[in-house]
């Protein structure tokens, strides 16, 4: 077998084009994944079928290999694709486009002159799905699906840095499942954890896009309200509280109401950490517990 077979049946898309962006080769990987055939893009401009590859950092990147005859990396990390294409079928649903890790690189002629560009193109839509979902397992509760404490408190540092820097108000909401361990005990682990989870969800569907709804402990939970002050915080803690007082519940046939505590804090300019902040919505919380349960109190 000789290289230009070789070129045609690997796992890999090469593309190869001169100086104004004329397609010279397009292996069979090409063929296969982009759905144009060889004969309708050999002599064409790459950008008459992939226009958006302008917006990029591709043109800049073709510029200095042909000015440098360096490599050009285009990671998916970094840009995703660099080739409009459908992943498989399977990745479909969490991807529009087929994840690529790209390479640019020369190609000289007989007097070491570069006059055409080679494109390597790799399909990690698979690796980078399996990516996404560690990242997604090391930050949120298996249990709720809600973020884990961990992944919180690396929110509320960036969020604090940036209420300093800009004076710009942020609210925390501590919450506590009033009487969870009797719960538990009289209804079983699996009650339990179904209490957590519809609780978990209700907070979840109420919250925007800007907040953070985190698993603290337990049956303790946390809401980051950025841009709210305390006033919008203590609001929105009732709103919620109502909610929850609200779920209607069955062991067997027996009702089991539900209700939950709230402390909220505000960043102020004597909260310097997040262990600050945090120790102010919790001394909130337990004054909501010592003086009765159901509500909400403020630090």
């Amino acid at each position: 077998m000789d290289s230009a077979q070789i070129i045609e049946t690997i796992d890999t898309g090469i593309v190869i084009f001169d100086s104004d962006f004329k397609v010279t080769y397009w292996n069979g990987w090409m063929v296969a994944h982009s759905q144009i055939d060889k004969e309708e893009i050999i002599g064409r401009s790459l950008f008459d079928f992939y226009p958006n590859i302008k917006k990029q950092r591709f043109l800049r990147s073709c510029k200095s290999v042909l000015a440098f005859g360096n490599l050009a990396f285009h990671p998916q990390d970094t840009y995703a694709y660099l080739f409009e294409m459908k992943p498989i079928e399977w990745f479909r649903f969490q991807f529009e486009f087929m994840q690529q890790s790209c390479t640019i690189g020369p190609i000289r002629n007989a007097d070491n002159k570069i006059t055409h560009l080679v494109v390597s193109v790799r399909d990690v839509t698979e690796e980078t799905a399996y990516k996404q979902e560690l990242i997604k397992l090391a930050q949120r509760d298996p249990l709720t699906g809600s973020y884990n404490r961990r992944y919180l408190k690396g929110f509320l540092e960036e969020e604090l840095y940036r209420c300093v820097r800009y004076h710009r108000p942020m609210s925390l909401i501590m919450l506590d499942i009033d009487y969870f361990k009797q719960i538990n005990d009289q209804y079983g682990h699996p009650f339990g954890d179904k209490v957590l989870k519809i609780i978990a969800s209700t907070i979840q569907a109420s919250i925007r896009k800007s907040e953070r709804f985190a698993r603290y402990g337990g049956e303790e939970f946390c809401i980051v309200m950025p841009e709210t002050a305390i006033e919008g915080a203590l609001v929105f803690s009732e709103k919620i509280r109502v909610l929850i007082e609200e779920i209607t519940l069955y062991s067997d046939k027996t009702l089991v109401k539900i209700t939950a505590s709230f402390g909220v804090a505000a960043f102020t300019e004597k909260v310097k950490d997040i262990e600050t902040l945090i120790k102010k919505a919790d001394d909130a919380l337990y004054k909501a517990k010592r003086g009765g349960r159901n509500q909400t109190m403020a630090c």
